[in-house]
């Protein structure tokens, strides 16, 4: 896809987003399939992937800013969290959305509002399949 060397965060960001997808399940919402994992992230990263503890939050804030998994329900304590894994992490994605070190207020803006047109235009997605049930 590109010359550049990818960091090695985003090979992270691949293995995790991988090992959710093998024990996620496929569940139907308004018509719509939903890819769903439920666990606990922090084993998954650290235990399940052999990553070390502070590749957490840079793994999973890279594969959100990515749009490749949106946190349904947090969990707490005993009760795992739940995860739609929306999309594969490819180099495009994190070349465009993934870490970018920097504090720039447009920076920030700008990924936030390609977050929320992503979130958009999901829900429209399923607007349109729930309508298509109902005709």
């Amino acid at each position: 896809m590109t010359d550049a060397i990818m960091p090695q965060i985003y090979n992270h960001c691949v293995t995790v987003y991988e090992a959710m997808k093998a024990t996620a399940e496929v569940i139907t919402d308004q018509g719509a399939p939903r890819r769903v994992w439920r666990g606990f992230l922090t084993k998954l990263i650290n235990e399940d992937c052999g990553l070390a503890v502070p590749y957490y939050s840079a793994v999973r804030n890279n594969l959100v800013r990515m749009g490749c998994i949106e946190q349904i329900n947090r969990g707490g304590g005993t009760h795992p969290s739940m995860w739609e894994l929306i999309k594969n992490p490819t180099e495009q994605l994190f070349l465009e959305r993934g870490k970018v070190r920097t504090n720039s207020k447009t920076a920030v803006m700008e990924g936030q509002i390609s977050d929320l047109t992503a979130r958009l235009e999901r829900v429209e997605n399923m607007l349109k399949n729930v309508g298509d049930l109902s005709a």
